[in-house]
């Protein structure tokens, strides 16, 4: 595959993707990574690749913390990946509940449109990785050239929901008919990119 296919830019998802998922998390101490992230983020940095993490946030809409306790959670995962040189070109959140009817919720691709043109982003070089299929749909609705879906956090449960089966670590499937891939953690989706050559 040739370097114009090649992967530049990784769009992760928080919860349940990089770190463990926990209600409403709004505690810097309760902040846990999953196993294997912290490395395999080290190796994406190590590739020069772009990292961006969008997530979902509407425990801030809802009232169950404040938007203090969010910033307050990303400095400290930004402080424990900083001692392993590792750096998110920018956080981006959607504060909202489902019912505000923004244009920011994953599946809606307002944090795409914000950093798209900020960073001059190729949607050919562009991939999504998440733990729900709100994390692919939004990869679909942004064009992105790839999507990954991971079986931590909500990820099992949503690939009993539409019925994926994982035949080894990672396997290359269709939603909507379009391609997908399913991959038992934040390691696993790396070795596929890696054995695919997209990286």
């Amino acid at each position: 595959m040739n370097n114009r296919s090649q992967i530049k830019n990784i769009l992760l998802d928080r919860d349940g993707t990089i770190i463990y998922e926990k209600h409403y998390l709004h505690n810097p101490e309760d902040v846990e990574f999953l196993p294997h992230v912290i490395s395999t983020l080290k190796q994406m940095t190590d590739k020069q690749l772009k990292l961006f993490l969008i997530t979902n946030q509407s425990g801030i809409g809802r009232g169950y913390f404040s938007l203090k306790d969010y910033y307050l959670v990303e400095s400290k995962i930004d402080e424990i990946l900083a001692k392993h040189q590792i750096k998110f070109q920018e956080y981006l959140f959607c504060p909202h509940s489902p019912n505000d009817n923004c244009n920011c919720r994953k599946p809606k691709i307002g944090l795409w449109e914000k950093i798209k043109d900020k960073y001059n982003l190729d949607t050919n070089k562009t991939i999504m990785i998440g733990d729900k299929i709100c994390d692919i749909k939004f990869g679909y609705n942004a064009k992105l050239s790839l999507n990954i879906l991971l079986l931590t956090g909500h990820g099992k449960k949503e690939a009993l929901k539409y019925n994926f089966a994982l035949t080894s670590n990672y396997t290359l499937t269709k939603f909507n008919d379009k391609k997908l891939i399913i991959a038992k953690d934040l390691y696993f989706a790396w070795q596929a990119l890696l054995d695919i050559k997209l990286v």
